[in-house]
C-alpha cells in the first residue's frame, strides 16, 4: 500500500458522541506505563467480536497503546496522579477507541515519515498513531477533559489527506491475517 505524506489529525471542541454501539467496554487505568500491557488486552478483548480482522485489531492495539504512552509521558508529564479513561465501541462497520484524559491539552500537526537514519529513540509516536488507524480526532469535552478518538473500519477504509479523500482496500479481502 502506498502512503500518501501527510494524513491530518482532526482538533474540536465538540463532543466525543456517537449513534449506538453494537457492544460498548471500558476501561480505567492510573497514570503509569506498567498499564501499557492492561491497555493492550483491554484492546484485544474490546475487539474479540468485532468486525476488524487480526491486522486490523494488532493496528489498533499499537496506536492506543502509542497513544495511552503519550498521554502518559507528554499530557500528565509523568506525574502519576493522573488517570485515563478508555472506551470502546463497534459499530457495524468499524470500531472507535476513545481515551479521556484531563492532562494538557495537545493541538497535533500531521505527521511526515520521521528520518530514520538519524538513530533517533523518539518521535515516532504520532506517525504511528496516525498510520495504524483510519482517523485519528482530538477533542475538548464540555467539562474540561481532553479525548482522543481512534477508529478503525474494517476492509474498506476511508482517510482524509488534506481535501482529498483517499479510499483503499485491505488486501486480505476481509481474511483473518
Amino acid at each position: 500500500m502506498k502512503r500518501l505524506g501527510k494524513v491530518p489529525t482532526a482538533v474540536s471542541s465538540k463532543s466525543c458522541r456517537e449513534s449506538k454501539p453494537l457492544s460498548h467496554a471500558e476501561k480505567k487505568l492510573n497514570c503509569n506505563l506498567a498499564e501499557l500491557a492492561a491497555v493492550r488486552d483491554f484492546v484485544r478483548q474490546a475487539c474479540g467480536d468485532s468486525v476488524l480482522d487480526q491486522k486490523s485489531i494488532t493496528l489498533l492495539e499499537l496506536a492506543l497503546t502509542e497513544t495511552t504512552s503519550n498521554v502518559i509521558r507528554h499530557a500528565y508529564k509523568g506525574r502519576t496522579d493522573g488517570r485515563i479513561d478508555i472506551s470502546a465501541d463497534t459499530y457495524a462497520d468499524r470500531v472507535v477507541i476513545k481515551l479521556y484524559h484531563r492532562g494538557l491539552e495537545f493541538h497535533p500537526k500531521p505527521q511526515e515519515l520521521p528520518r530514520l537514519d538519524v538513530g533517533q529513540e523518539g518521535g515516532y509516536g504520532l506517525y504511528i498513531i496516525e498510520h495504524s488507524v483510519d482517523e485519528v480526532k482530538y477533542l475538548r469535552e464540555k467539562d474540561g477533559r481532553n479525548c482522543i478518538v481512534l477508529s478503525k473500519s474494517r476492509g474498506e477504509s476511508h482517510r482524509k489527506i488534506g481535501s482529498q479523500q483517499i479510499q483503499t482496500r485491505s488486501s486480505n479481502n476481509g481474511a483473518e491475517g
